[in-house]
Formats: C-alpha cells, sequence, structure tokens
C-alpha cells in the first residue's frame, strides 16, 4: 500500500495473509489487534477504533485476559450501541477475553449484543 508510511500509528499486532481468487488474482487481507492487560473500557475500545478507521483492516480486535468493563458490556449488550464498534461500512471491532489457558479466544468470550 503506498501510503502506508503516512500511517503514524502503533498497533499492538498486525496480521496479513494473502489469498488467491478462483481467477488467480491475489488479495492482501490486513487484520490489527490491540492488547490490554486490564479490562476493556470504552476509552481502549475508541483506541483501536481510530487505528482501523485509519489503517482500514478486514478484522480490528481487542483483546484481554481480563474481558471488558461493566459499562462496555452495558452500552453493547444491554443498550444495543454496536454502532461503537462499527469502523467501516459492514466491519466491527471484535472485543473479545483471550485465554490464557488455551491461548485463544473461545466462541463465547466475545462481546456481541445481547439477542
Amino acid at each position: 500500500m503506498p501510503w502506508w508510511a503516512t500511517l503514524d500509528i502503533a498497533v499492538d499486532v498486525t496480521g496479513a495473509a494473502l489469498s488467491t481468487e478462483r481467477n488467480g488474482r491475489k488479495i492482501l487481507h490486513l487484520a490489527i489487534v490491540e492488547v490490554k492487560t486490564h479490562a476493556i473500557n470504552l476509552r481502549d475500545l475508541s483506541q483501536v477504533t481510530g487505528y482501523a478507521k485509519v489503517v482500514l483492516p478486514d478484522f480490528a480486535f481487542i483483546i484481554s485476559p481480563k474481558g471488558w468493563s461493566e459499562s462496555l458490556h452495558r452500552l453493547i449488550r444491554d443498550f444495543g450501541r454496536v454502532d461503537v464498534l462499527e469502523y467501516a461500512p459492514k466491519r466491527k471491532v471484535i472485543v473479545a477475553k483471550w485465554n490464557t489457558i488455551s491461548q485463544s479466544v473461545r466462541a463465547g468470550d466475545v462481546l456481541t449484543p445481547a439477542s
């Protein structure tokens, strides 16, 4: 990406994967991950959302072994404010709890609105 040098952000992890479509066209998929050691709060979410708005990755994550704060939980789950997760059309930041034992994010440990 020619504009990459203009980015002045310090995201914790940047990942890229190259895939090939059936027609042979190659596509670069980009992911960013912000890592916190405390419970993720609205300020942390704002930080990664700002990064994602600049970089426009295919995926943006914010993870913490302590999960997320009660106020962020209530905002998204109880009040359905999923708009605060959106950084581009049809793209949302994924807020997740990191499991230190399995070294992964489990399906049930992602902050999503109540059904």
